[in-house]
């Protein structure tokens, strides 16, 4: 299971703001695999995105370092364990369920696992 986590930040309209959108994919077949997806998102929204290469390490460690401020990524892809760690951290926001309504559509058996005092933090999905 691999989860879509959304990073910190002030959570002021941020979405109307924004018309670029920065998304953390690992590399290889990953990145391919995805890139239909944001393609698609892109053409639905108008919204760019652009795709960062890396890995959970590398992304934990820059989000823990930008202190909730102004992170580098909008959106994660994340192993479970990360997610908790960034929730610890505070460097993860809630999903606000309002803007992503599909969310209560998943398994909530892997859902509870990755919320927090009724918040939840992240997407899973395989």
């Amino acid at each position: 299971v691999v989860l879509l986590a959304a990073c910190g930040g002030n959570g002021k309209d941020q979405g109307k703001q924004q018309q670029t959108v920065i998304v953390g994919v690992y590399g290889g077949d990953w990145e391919k695999n995805i890139k239909p997806i944001l393609e698609k998102f892109e053409k639905d929204t108008g919204i760019k995105v652009q795709t960062v290469s890396g890995a959970d390490s590398e992304w934990f460690t820059k989000l823990k370092a930008s202190n909730g401020k102004n992170p580098p990524y909008d959106l994660l892809i994340l192993q479970p364990d990360t997610i908790q760690r960034g929730i610890a951290a505070n460097v993860l926001a809630p999903i606000d369920e309002d803007q992503a309504p599909n969310v209560k559509k998943l398994y909530r058996s892997v859902q509870k696992k990755l919320t927090v005092n009724g918040k939840q933090y992240a997407a899973g999905f395989s």
